[in-house]
């Protein structure tokens, strides 16, 4: 399950759990750019980025965040994070051990970044999506 986001009709991102909130707001809040909205009829929210905010979203994820590994600090850039994390997930994805799975996990999401391993993994989607097209303005469509 889970709900989607997407942009000029084309799936972006999705959502692992559909009792999740949107977080596309907070690229607005947090980065400083784009505009959002919620939609008239209450069925998801929309943000609204131009061509020249990919760079912004690139340099959040280039910053570099510290991380608690055992008792040792390490700074790695966010985008870091992203790819060690997606590793292990791809990782955990072939041998599918299912028993142990979640709690591992749920503690590597922890030490990369706690629940904002998400977002920054969205923000890199946005990135990417934009990157790709020649287009200026993007809206992209959360669901509810």
């Amino acid at each position: 399950m889970g709900r989607y986001v997407y942009e000029s009709g084309n799936f972006v991102w999705k959502y692992a759990f559909g009792e999740q909130p949107s977080e596309q707001s907070r690229i607005a809040k947090e980065l400083g750019i784009g505009k959002v909205w919620e939609e008239d009829d209450e069925s998801g929210d929309v943000l609204q980025l131009k061509k020249q905010d990919a760079d912004k979203l690139w340099d959040y994820l280039n910053e570099e965040v510290e991380v608690d590994l055992f008792g040792e600090t390490y700074s790695e850039t966010r985008l870091t994070l992203i790819e060690l994390h997606n590793k292990i997930y791809k990782g955990f994805d072939m041998i599918a051990c299912y028993c142990l799975e979640e709690k591992i996990l749920k503690l590597v999401d922890d030490i990369l970044g706690g629940s904002d391993i998400w977002f920054w993994c969205m923000v890199k989607e946005y990135a990417e999506y934009i990157g790709k097209s020649d287009r200026t303005v993007f809206e992209f469509y959360g669901e509810y």
